[in-house]
């Protein structure tokens, strides 16, 4: 599993995260291509500067030309979000810059719900907390791309399809 470490590292650290994107669509039973790891961090307290810890620890730098240290700085996530249209921090790997993971600046649905409704995987002896079906859709839905909304047909069939779904 190619983010084996990065799980790992952050549920030792003890971060709230929950997988979204391309990966959850993915671990919910839609196989499709899919590189970056898209990540929910919860964004009370210190949560976001210890996640920044952990993955530059682990070799990762921002795209922007910005100090990684700036994800954890509430006013800029917002300013970002105004004034960029920026979604997310894109961080990528020293080694390997094709290893990718998107951090977002803002909840795309309410804590509550993303973090409340997640479901866990187990991988490789990671435990991957990953958003439930339901909230994948909804976020999938509210992208209005198209890559995003044939994600989101395919999650519905899938829940259609087995009303005990259940992906763990």
């Amino acid at each position: 599993m190619i983010y084996k470490e990065e799980f790992d590292a952050l549920n030792v650290a003890g971060i709230h995260y929950v997988v979204v994107g391309g990966v959850a669509t993915v671990l919910h039973g839609y196989a499709r291509m899919t590189i970056d790891l898209d990540l929910v961090i919860e964004l009370a307290a210190d949560m976001p500067a210890r996640a920044i810890e952990v993955l530059t620890g682990l070799g990762y730098r921002p795209r922007l030309p910005e100090a990684a240290e700036a994800f954890a700085d509430s006013g800029k996530r917002a300013g970002w979000a105004a004034h960029r249209n920026m979604v997310v921090f894109s961080l990528y790997h020293d080694s390997d810059p094709r290893r990718v993971i998107d951090l977002f600046i803002e909840y795309p649905l309410e804590p509550a719900m993303l973090f409340g409704n997640k479901t866990s995987f187990r991988i490789g002896g990671v435990d991957i907390p990953v958003a439930g079906i339901d909230e994948l859709i909804k976020m999938k839905r509210a992208t209005g791309r198209p890559k995003d909304e044939e994600d989101a047909d395919r999650l519905q069939e899938i829940r259609a399809g087995d009303a005990d779904h259940d992906p763990r």
